[in-house]
């Protein structure tokens, strides 16, 4: 691939994923304010999020380096909605158990210990689930969906990669 060609993709990608990154964020704020009512509840979801966002993307880019793995562009705004989209929904579970016991009287700390304990069992199983299912991606022939799992890049197919950016 030509320099130039590498460069534009590359910000062609970053510009994408910024919009999509700010789409998600501003409509899952939205709708944690309108749900919860509060700020801080509303804002340590996607914080937290973000954090792990960041996390995913360096070890994707450690494990292509690693093990010369290619990716597809847009595994990365793939990711940065599937995280933020299954991360909110696993907070409003527990968040949901969490002001359940708090209406039945329980103290804070005994609350979130009680949610914790009920959803838990839910939110690991579902989180098996989605990392089985990409898993299975692995085995897909088409390109798109492939890519979604850790995919080689044939020299004869140049594609941006989210770890070049």
């Amino acid at each position: 691939m030509k320099p130039s060609t590498r460069s534009r993709c590359r910000s062609s990608g970053n510009r994408a994923d910024v919009i999509i990154a700010v789409a998600t964020v501003g409509l899952i704020l939205v709708l944690l304010l309108v749900i919860f009512r509060s700020p801080i509840i509303a804002l340590l979801p996607i914080i937290t999020i973000g954090l792990v966002s960041q996390i995913a993307t360096g070890l994707i880019a450690w494990a292509n380096k690693l093990f010369d793995l290619k990716t597809d562009s847009s595994v990365s705004a793939f990711l940065i909605v599937v995280l933020f989209g299954i991360g909110t929904d696993y907070i409003l579970f527990l968040m949901f158990r969490y002001r359940e016991r708090l209406r039945l009287g329980e103290d804070p700390k005994t609350a979130m210990i009680s949610a914790v304990t009920r959803v838990g069992e839910a939110i690991a199983s579902a989180a098996g689930a989605v990392i089985i299912a990409f898993l299975a991606l692995t085995l897909s022939t088409l390109g798109l969906f492939k890519s979604l799992g850790p995919a080689w890049r044939s020299p004869s197919r140049p594609r941006c990669s989210p770890a070049s950016r």
